[in-house]
């Protein structure tokens, strides 16, 4: 089961961020020599990850807010990845 769950400040009424649970199969890095990765080079990846070690959802929790996007594993919390990013306003 999957939920989703929205923070909204309450003196603004903006949205300060959303955290998901769900099943996470596999991370890949992406290198600039790579050029732009494709889905179907992810699912060869996937097909050759199953063929060799085998491949097992683990359950986490992603947050995304104004400065950065988090996985956590779902039953310790302790976050797994962070990546920030600037937000530019128009």
């Amino acid at each position: 089961m999957y939920s989703v769950h929205v923070h909204v400040d309450v003196e603004t009424s903006e949205q300060t961020s959303a955290t998901y649970k769900l099943d996470h199969l596999a991370t890949f890095t992406a290198t600039a020599d790579q050029g732009r990765v494709k889905p179907s080079d992810v699912i060869d990846r996937l097909k050759e990850m199953e063929a060799s070690t085998g491949v097992w959802a683990m359950k986490v929790i992603l947050q995304i807010d104004r400065r950065a996007i988090v996985v956590k594993d779902a039953d310790t919390h302790k976050v797994l990845k962070r990546c920030q990013y600037a937000v530019k306003h128009q």
